[in-house]
């Protein structure tokens, strides 16, 4: 259809991106549980996302959530 050629669906890599700023500007507001939430959806596209793990793990310390914040296989560093 017409709309389709003119509003098509964005790739994953995009989405996890427009998640990835949703948790950010979550983050920013003092809103942790959504950020994490939002990064979450982020690395379900997108898997490698360090920015998304970053801000995860960010997160997690700012709600006092120690072991993911610190966990090396949430965080992707063991392999």
């Amino acid at each position: 259809a017409m709309l389709d050629e003119v509003n098509p669906t964005p790739s994953a890599t995009n989405r996890a991106t427009l998640y990835y700023n949703c948790a950010r500007a979550s983050a920013n507001l003092g809103r942790h549980i959504s950020s994490l939430e939002r990064c979450e959806k982020a690395l379900k596209l997108k898997p490698d996302y360090t920015s998304a793990r970053e801000q995860r793990a960010k997160s997690n310390l700012c709600i006092y959530n120690w072991k993911h914040a610190v966990d090396g296989k949430r965080l992707g560093w063991s392999r």
